[in-house]
């Protein structure tokens, strides 16, 4: 799921109050981005629920 401007305060601000969270700020055209992006993920899964990933579309 992608957060935008409507739900950051809920899903991202709120969250960061009881675990890390790191956001990613992505494009669909962004070449860097769709490298990290499964970097990013597996890492998430690695760590067992330690910090939490939301990605944020700056297109949205």
């Amino acid at each position: 799921m992608s957060y935008d401007v409507k739900n950051f305060q809920t899903e991202v601000l709120s969250v960061s109050n009881t675990k890390p969270v790191l956001c990613d700020f992505w494009a669909s055209w962004c070449k860097p981005c769709k490298f990290l992006t499964p970097i990013l993920e597996k890492l998430v899964i690695e760590a067992k629920d330690q910090w939490i990933l939301r990605k944020v579309n700056i297109e949205e």
